[in-house]
């Protein structure tokens, strides 16, 4: 797979999803409707793609060549609506059914909206309650906030005592509850217990109203499209109608714990932006991008599958010419996640489906083990079903410290291409690493741990330029160790990495440095650096920010995100920039507009080019009428201007409007007597200046030694 059909699909991944990620993404992980019409878009034309999950190695046999999204049946779900679903007015249709149906002499819809009808506390005619607001162990109705359409008042009021009698007896009775959560687990199933746990997570109100649209469907007869389209609505409501939705780190804690304040969120409006969501999305994916195939879609406890076979029984593989690739989700071990996502299975389709997904509710953050366990067969038989110019791509997202990217690499097959780490959002990361299923190495080639671990880290920096945290090389050596066949076992793998990663002992021909490019010494944070860095030496923190530049010359961006996806994309897969130097590098050179974010007006290169001749020139005139000789040539983007004085330089100016200078600095870190230097750059750039000098020990160590003082634009034309 090329760098082109790589970088085509790459931004769209996200499992699980962060703190921005969109209901799609949280109801249709682990993979996202735009990871599969991207990849079936841009992947090579006649080619067969194939996209598994853990445990659906059974389905890569070799005379079938399967779309298959098990065991997760909310992902199928999202999928099978949006390839072959009704139209808008089909599903509003079955939608309108659904409200209609009689409960107890009156419509459903009417009984889900008096459950928030009040009186506007400004003109007392009837409104609707928006929210409930609950806060405390155990929860305690706080306030409510109500919307009156007769005066338009908007806001948060008291809660009156009618609103807690309400939210004490409106709730699922025992034979609902049976009902409900028999379609998960069996009475006295060993998962049982936790999975009572999922029910905090809803006020009994809004778990008995979705209980109630639930059990109302299951009684329906409705075409087979209409009912998933149905069905895709209430499980949206699921995840909006929960106590988390609407704060997407409880989805990253380690417990079982409910939110200490929570919104309880109208479920008659909560179901039409469900509704409004669905007819938006369903149909929209051409099934046309499945080529050569017949469909076969089930959605339900017997089979959750999505598959393409080969219509010529002659001509079951592909031909030579051919390629076959693999996508394997690695699910993230966070426990309430995928304790959601294993009742929401079970409720809508029954306890064969949510049994899918049991191993994955013992998966915990930090349980690398348990990863290796769940994905090596997996992987490994994939691996070994692709053809021999097949490729396996695996992705997986972990946020803040919990970076799992070693354990992952270190179960996966043999990787010979580059592990592409991407920014998704504040303390958030995707990586991807391609493998070729054909990779494989000898026992005689096998070597020494820590001489592989070594050549390991001095590529690593090698290709990134800057110096390099453990956090970045860690994932990077466990996968060399993986490629040569001697990855230790789990048992010693831990001692071996802190061994080769143990400042006290420098690999040959690297250094140890601190932050501020000092000598590394006990208690401060260690970056590995080369002796000699290369002779064509481009870190990545430069590239990213002559690159940011050039992407904003051509183009606004709507958000933050997705520029730093495209700058992310934009560059080599093994030089991904960080996101708080994206952040940044942001801040600097951007400032909003109608369109989005935009390039400043006054960082226009055009305009930039001129400004910094200008100054060129007023600098020789200064140093001719202060009596010195001067000098100014250019480079690239930068001039130089020197001052000199009997043949010897006393003053030099490196004018630039970048601080994309690292090489050029770090081989000025020597200081010359009686020369002084000056970096002359736009007062813009004073926040990256302060960032590289905090950041990044080259630009520390070769500023401060090398005695550079830094110079506005301004301060010149003063």
């Amino acid at each position: 797979m090329d760098e082109g059909h790589l970088s085509a699909f790459a931004p769209t991944l996200s499992l699980p999803p962060g703190d921005d990620a969109s209901m799609a993404e949280q109801v249709g992980a682990p993979f996202a409707i735009p990871v599969l019409a991207s990849i079936l878009e841009h992947w090579p034309p006649g080619a067969v793609a194939s996209i598994f999950c853990p445990n659906t190695s059974a389905c890569a046999t070799p005379d079938r060549y399967a779309l298959a999204v098990d065991p997760d049946p909310l992902s199928l779900l999202s999928l099978a609506v949006q390839m072959t679903g009704p139209g808008p007015d089909a599903i509003a249709a079955a939608f309108t059914q659904l409200l209609d149906a009689n409960y107890r002499g009156r419509p459903w819809g009417q009984v889900l909206q008096d459950l928030y009808l009040t009186s506007c506390p400004a003109c007392w005619r009837p409104a609707r309650i928006v929210a409930y607001h609950w806060h405390g162990y155990p929860p305690t109705l706080d306030s409510r906030a109500v919307r009156c359409e007769h005066c338009g008042f908007a806001g948060d009021t008291a809660v009156e005592p009618a609103d807690r009698m309400a939210a004490a007896e409106t709730k699922p009775g025992r034979s609902l509850h049976w009902q409900m959560m028999a379609r998960v687990t069996p009475p006295q199933h060993e998962l049982r217990e936790k999975t009572e746990h999922a029910l905090r997570f809803y006020t009994p109100r809004a778990l008995w109203a979705l209980w109630q649209s639930l059990r109302i469907l299951a009684d329906f007869s409705l075409p087979v499209d209409q009912r998933r389209a149905l069905q895709w609505v209430l499980a949206e409501a699921l995840w909006r109608g929960s106590n988390v939705a609407t704060q997407p780190d409880l989805l990253w804690q380690a417990s079982l714990r409910r939110p200490y304040r929570f919104e309880e969120r109208n479920l008659w409006e909560v179901l039409h932006e469900a509704l409004a969501y669905v007819q938006a999305r369903s149909g929209r994916l051409p099934r046309s991008l499945i080529t050569r195939s017949e469909m076969e879609q089930k959605v339900g406890p017997g089979s959750v599958f999505l598959g393409q076979r080969w219509p010529d029984a002659k001509t079951p593989h592909p031909g030579p010419d051919q390629m076959a690739l693999a996508l394997l989700a690695v699910p993230a071990p966070l426990p309430l996640y995928w304790l959601l996502r294993f009742v929401w299975s079970g409720w809508l389709f029954g306890r064969g489906a949510a049994a899918r997904l049991q191993s994955h509710l013992e998966l915990r953050p930090g349980g690398g083990e348990a990863l290796e366990t769940m994905l090596h067969d997996a992987s490994k038989a994939l691996s070994a079903r692709l053809l021999p110019q097949g490729k396996l791509i695996a992705q997986w997202r972990w946020r803040g410290e919990a970076d799992h990217s070693a354990a992952v690499l270190a179960s996966l097959p043999n990787f010979t291409g580059e592990l592409r780490v991407a920014a998704a959002g504040e303390r958030e990361w995707v990586a991807l690493a391609v493998s070729a299923a054909s990779a494989s190495t000898a026992a005689s080639e096998r070597r020494n741990l820590r001489k592989v671990g070594s050549a390991t880290m001095r590529e690593v920096i090698r290709r990134r330029g800057e110096p390099v945290r453990r956090e970045r090389l860690q994932p990077h050596i466990l996968a060399a160790w993986r490629r040569l066949g001697d990855l230790p076992p789990p048992a010693t793998r831990q001692s071996h990495l802190e061994a080769l990663l143990d400042p006290r002992t420098s690999p040959r021909a690297m250094v140890i440095w601190d932050r501020s490019g000092e000598s590394w010494n006990s208690g401060q944070t260690p970056w590995w650096w080369l002796q000699e860095p290369p002779a064509d030496w481009r870190p990545a923190s430069d590239l990213a920010e002559l690159r940011l530049v050039q992407l904003l010359t051509a183009s606004s961006f709507p958000t933050t995100d997705a520029l730093a996806w495209q700058l992310t994309l934009a560059l080599p897969a093994d030089l991904p920039p960080d996101r708080p130097w994206i952040d940044a590098l942001i801040q600097s050179y951007c400032h909003p507009t109608d369109d989005g974010l935009a390039l400043r007006l006054q960082d226009d290169p055009g305009r930039r080019r001129k400004e910094l001749a200008a100054l060129t020139g007023a600098l020789v005139q200064v140093g001719l009428a202060l009596g010195f000789e001067a000098a100014d040539w250019s480079q690239d983007d930068l001039r130089v201007v020197e001052w000199l004085q009997g043949g010897r330089r006393r003053a030099s100016f490196l004018l630039t409007a970048t601080t994309a200078l690292t090489p050029r600095l770090w081989r000025s870190r020597e200081p010359l007597p009686g020369l002084q230097r000056f970096l002359v750059l736009p007062g813009g750039r004073a926040g990256l200046v302060q960032w590289r000098a905090d950041h990044q020990p080259l630009w520390a160590s070769a500023v401060a030694s090398g005695g550079w003082t830094f110079v506005k634009f301004r301060h010149l034309r003063e």
